[in-house]
């Protein structure tokens, strides 16, 4: 239920979650009015203030809290309360606002530390890509929306040839040099909609959306291109190895299709490396 809550306010539009905030404020306020003194509401105030700061800009919870401070203001002033002193009513306010002022900075550092954590849990340390477990969500986001727009999507699976030669000849430092620059030749090589991912060791994955059998001979023999061309001038002996699925179809699941990708990069090892093959999948793999 709570997921669920969260996924609907996370990706709502902004202004109905201030709408949604604002009027929480001014029930609050009303019914702190209608119950007086005696009734004490406050904490129900630090309610909006965390939920638009979680789910909006820290600009608008700034908004926000001002908004909360002067009705939390007017319902005391209006109840009719006499003050030994003018002043105290606005110092109030002015206590009020510096707490609900630290309670929304307090839940943004909160909110960016979260999800700061998350991006780390789905990106490779190494080279900074996708891992696999980005990937995977990433995928399934691709499979969601190629099944409902009803549009190709290509995933290809790259193997790096000889890579534990250069581990075991010049040092692990040597490999992870090598694992970052394959990283930054996918940057530089795939197209800004394309993503690109570690899923461990020498082993790399390629989403392609909107991408047809053509478009995806076009992107890969960039790829590789660029690949030979880096290994080469640093006396890298590595090649590359890849298996290029086109759905015209999405498939059952993100597992089967990584099974199918996988699958077609063992042929390119099989039959000597340092190629790539493609396929479609309607919904059979069928060579072209």
């Amino acid at each position: 239920m709570l997921e669920k809550l969260d996924r609907y306010f996370s990706h709502n539009r902004g202004i109905f979650n201030i709408l949604y905030s604002a009027a929480f404020i001014f029930l609050i306020g009303l019914a702190d009015y209608v119950t007086g003194r005696e009734v004490v509401l406050s904490v129900f105030y630090a309610v909006p203030l965390v939920f638009i700061a979680w789910y909006s800009r820290f600009t608008t919870a700034l908004v926000m809290a001002i908004l909360t401070a002067i009705i939390w203001f007017l319902a005391n002033y209006l109840d009719g309360t006499a003050y030994p002193h003018w002043a105290i009513p606005y110092w109030n306010s002015l206590v009020r606002l510096s707490f609900q002022l630290m309670l929304i900075f307090l839940t943004t550092k909160l909110k960016n530390a979260l999800q700061f954590e998350k991006s780390l849990a789905r990106v490779d340390s190494l080279t900074r890509l996708a891992n696999g477990r980005g990937f995977q969500e990433l995928a399934m986001l691709e499979l969601q929306r190629s099944s409902r727009a009803g549009r190709p999507f290509t995933v290809a699976y790259v193997d790096l040839d000889n890579f534990k030669y250069i581990n075991d000849t010049f040092g692990h430092d040597k490999g992870d040099a090598l694992l970052i620059e394959v990283a930054t030749i996918f940057r530089k090589s795939l197209r800004t909609i394309d993503q690109a991912a570690r899923l461990g060791g020498d082993e790399f994955a390629l989403l392609m959306p909107e991408t047809d059998l053509d478009a995806a001979k076009v992107v890969i023999t960039k790829v590789r291109e660029a690949l030979q061309t880096a290994m080469q001038q640093k006396q890298w002996p590595v090649t590359a190895s890849i298996g290029v699925l086109t759905f015209d179809v999405p498939p059952a699941s993100v597992n089967a299709m990584i099974k199918m990708v996988d699958d077609l990069m063992y042929t390119v090892k099989k039959s000597g490396k340092n190629n790539a093959t493609f396929h479609s999948y309607r919904p059979s793999v069928v060579a072209v």
